[in-house]
């Protein structure tokens, strides 16, 4: 989608830029106090009056009439798998229905299971709770799934970006304990009743304390009582949870006493894998405390909305937070970090939020508490892509700017806040804008409240970006994040799902051939043949995707690959200038990719079902069959662009669309949703205009060939 040309003749005029990077506002109040409406280029080359602004228009003029794309799916599944069901909640659903499966099969065996072996299971899970939430564990979580390079497939790149949910695993795995507990609890309990050896009276005792503790901190964490009592929350989790861990370790010991028999105590523990688990959770918490230091800061008073803090105590990596307090016990706050590219140390903003925010602001500390160490954040993930639009709102440019400041990626920034100047100050705007000069800046005090999905939708069109990354608030966070994913933007790559076409044929034709054949075992015949076909072809994509094509487009400089480069933004400096593909480029596009990826396959997964002698047999066979299959393919394509480019196509009268009966009811449930005549017209006439400008090329080509060898044989 693009922006019009008024908005695209604003962006590009010098005239409007001033030497603070200001566009001012016409309003009555203009000559003693610049608005920052439109802060756009940097850096800015000469001082204007507020008056030579009067009339402009600005670079996201006429967005409000944009119209936004249909949203894809049902409304109830929509619901169900961008609301309801986000990867957070899956990777909780995932911990906790596994413990929840295990749990029933114990339960069942209630009678002949033991305390001990419950124990087990519960220290199992309040150890992964607290090591999921260990800074180093974090890090090292993030640095895993962001080292992905960006020419794999975007499909893997937007799951490994997601790493930011890794909470879900903590909250399932302490939701998991919690459920265990209960069930040793009544275990424990019995065998104490009935007196026939296991749980002791103060092991029982203990068990229910704990038990106490960890059902408030899950009931203070939920996210209504965490979102309007975050004070509490954050107490219970911290005091309860330092008591319900002392309390553990006495439970251990306790119930190792009572198991023991005659092995003498001190071995039994020794012995015991609850022990050990414990000692590491433990270390695990005390570890981010024994760096509690209290350490120098520089403020910057912005405005009576926001501080700027200066550290040189470390110089975190970009996308990272670190905790601050003036009181440890009592409550601490995370903030993003702003390195800055050749500086050591780093600088954050405090905007007003709270109670503890108003008290930084108005009486900015010479000294403050800092714990742990810093550690990666949502911003971590930007290298991961290749053009990537951020949108913030307020002070969530402070997150976003160290990855601006290193231009390591094509980013457009959108950034709406009421008077960014004068609540943020000169200095952070220009620098953002020097880094960013195609940043956008949204003053909402002059111009409202914008509508975020439709201008974050433009941007994303406008910038062809891979991804979008939002900081705001979390009702408007989740409200982008739907408007985006319920209409498909978050594009993910063909080939992870291409396996499932030769599986279901090869399952459908078998199936039919069983029938034929009126062999009564023609289901299973089916299912094999389409698990065979599946794992074969998904072999052969994912050694294809991931490791043939990459090493191909890197290495080799024909022109396939030296376009192919061009196109995925990692040109080498001997790359000759990039020229428009021939009909045959297209008719060899990716046969060397295919064969060599069919080749390995085959050989594979032969060679492992009938030995090693049939390894080349294999490979040969199915890399030659992956080439011919590639070259039709191919030619397919190039059959099909013809045909587009060849229709004359006449709208027709739209219609009201047709009542669902229950297979179009049943499509919605697999998420297929039928198009109508005109959406499919306006697609084909999409798709048609932008090839038919290069079939003409190629026409005219293949007519000088053809021209030029006729005049060789006269």
């Amino acid at each position: 989608m693009a922006s019009t040309p008024a908005a695209q003749n604003l962006f590009k005029d010098p005239s409007i830029r001033s030497e603070k990077g200001t566009i001012a506002s016409s309003s009555s109040n203009a000559s003693t106090t610049p608005s920052a409406t439109t802060a756009v280029g940097a850096p800015l080359e000469k001082k204007i009056e507020p008056s030579a602004l009067e009339g402009q228009t600005s670079i996201w003029a006429g967005y409000e009439q944009d119209v936004l794309p249909p949203k894809i799916h049902s409304r109830w599944l929509r619901n169900l798998r961008f609301q309801i069901m986000y990867l957070y909640r899956r990777l909780f659903g995932i911990v906790f229905v596994i413990n929840f499966g295990i749990f029933i099969s114990v339960a069942v065996n209630f009678r002949t299971v033991t305390s001990l072996y419950i124990g087990k299971i519960v220290v199992g899970n309040l150890f992964g709770a607290i090591l999921m939430r260990q800074d180093y564990v974090i890090d090292a979580f993030f640095v895993v799934c962001t080292s992905i390079p960006r020419s794999w497939p975007l499909a893997i790149r937007r799951v490994a970006a997601r790493v930011y949910h890794i909470g879900g695993l903590h909250s399932g795995a302490g939701a998991s304990g919690t459920l265990w507990l209960i069930l040793f609890a009544a275990k424990a309990t019995v065998e104490l009743v009935q007196d026939r050896g296991g749980a002791s009276g103060a092991t029982v005792v203990v068990t229910y304390v704990i038990l106490i503790l960890l059902l408030m901190i899950l009931i203070f964490a939920h996210p209504t009582l965490r979102k309007k009592f975050h004070d509490s929350f954050e107490v219970t989790h911290r005091f309860l949870g330092w008591s319900a861990t002392g309390l553990v370790w006495i439970q251990i010991i306790l119930l190792t006493n009572d198991y023991r028999g005659t092995v003498p105590l001190g071995t039994a523990l020794l012995h015991s894998a609850p022990w050990w688990l414990i000692v590491v959770a433990t270390m695990s918490l005390v570890l981010p405390w024994l760096k509690l230091k209290k350490v120098p800061v520089r403020c910057e008073k912005l405005s009576n909305h926001a501080v700027r803090m200066y550290f040189d105590y470390a110089t975190p990596g970009s996308g990272s937070f670190v905790r601050l307090s003036d009181s440890p016990l009592a409550e601490w706050h995370g903030f993003a970090t702003m390195p800055e590219p050749g500086k050591t140390g780093f600088s954050l903003v405090v905007s007003r939020a709270g109670d503890w925010t108003n008290k930084m602001i108005s009486k900015p500390p010479t000294h403050i508490w800092k714990r742990g160490i810093p550690t990666y954040g949502v911003m971590k993930i930007a290298p991961m892509f290749r053009r990537l639009v951020v949108v913030a709102t307020g002070s969530g440019i402070g997150p976003c700017t160290a990855a601006i400041l290193e231009k390591k990626i094509p980013i457009r920034v959108l950034w709406t806040a009421p008077n960014v100047r004068e609540t943020f100050g000169d200095k952070l705007v220009d620098t953002i804008l020097e880094a960013n000069p195609d940043a956008v800046i949204y003053n909402t005090r002059q111009h409202g409240k914008p509508d975020m999905v439709k201008l974050t939708y433009r941007l994303v069109q406008e910038f062809k970006a891979e991804a979008v990354v939002i900081i705001s608030n979390q009702g408007l966070t989740e409200k982008v994040v739907y408007g985006m994913m319920s209409r498909g933007i978050r594009t993910s790559e063909a080939w992870l799902t291409n396996f499932r076409l030769p599986a279901g044929v090869s399952a459908f034709v078998s199936g039919l051939y069983g029938i034929s054949r009126r062999s009564p075992q023609y289901a299973l015949l089916a299912v094999a043949a389409g698990l065979n076909s599946g794992v074969t072809a998904f072999s052969f994509f994912v050694i294809r995707e991931l490791a043939i094509s990459p090493f191909l487009v890197n290495t080799f400089s024909s022109p396939q690959y030296v376009r192919r480069r061009n196109e995925l933004g990692i040109s080498h400096p001997n790359d000759p200038p990039m020229e428009s593909p021939t009909w045959s480029d297209m008719r060899k596009h990716n046969t060397l990719d295919s064969g060599l990826s069919g080749a390995i396959a085959g050989g594979a997964l032969r060679g492992w079902k009938t030995g090693p002698r049939t390894i080349l047999p294999g490979a040969l066979t199915v890399g030659a069959a992956c080439t011919i299959l590639q070259v039709l393919y191919n030619e397919a394509s190039i059959r099909r662009l013809r045909y587009i480019a060849g229709l004359k196509v006449k709208a027709p009268v739209v219609e009201a669309p047709p009542t669902k009966y229950s297979l179009g009811r049943f499509l919605d449930l697999l998420g297929i949703r039928q198009v109508t005549d005109q959406e499919y017209i306006d697609k084909m006439k999409t798709t048609r205009d932008g090839h038919m400008k290069r079939i003409a090329e190629l026409e005219e080509e293949l007519a000088a060939e053809k021209a030029h060898e006729e005049s060789k044989d006269s």
